[in-house]
């Protein structure tokens, strides 16, 4: 369901790219020891839309840079590395773009049997 929804509508596509770049992004430059202010990362993505037996497999490749851009008062640009993620990193990471849009914990079906979902705020 969702991969022909991201097919047929490149813009809700392209919203999930953005909320999985800025996820990575703003780990990356936290772990720079920076912040959003300060410091910018970057990254290529590759859509692809087919798998090999030619069916619809919308999926994504992304690379990072291993680093963030910080900027010197004069303009010039500086690469500060960032160490390699851990595996309990790489896990939170998994876990934050991976997770579901409706939380399950708050969905309860009603005694007529209606879906109800508890909104985590008013």
């Amino acid at each position: 369901m969702r991969r022909f929804l991201f097919a047929t509508r490149p813009a809700i596509m392209g919203a999930v790219l953005g909320i999985v770049y800025r996820v990575i992004a703003t780990h990356l430059v936290s772990k720079a020891g920076f912040s959003a202010r300060t410091a910018r990362t970057g990254a290529l993505t590759l859509i692809q839309r087919f798998g090999c037996a030619l069916n619809l497999n919308l999926h994504c490749h992304m690379l990072f840079l291993d680093g963030v851009y910080t900027e010197r008062a004069e303009g010039a640009v500086d690469l500060r590395w960032v160490k390699a993620p851990t595996s309990g990193e790489l896990e939170g990471l998994c876990r934050t773009i991976s997770r579901p849009a409706v939380s399950e914990q708050r969905r309860s079906l009603t005694s007529n049997g209606s879906v109800r979902y508890q909104q985590k705020t008013p």
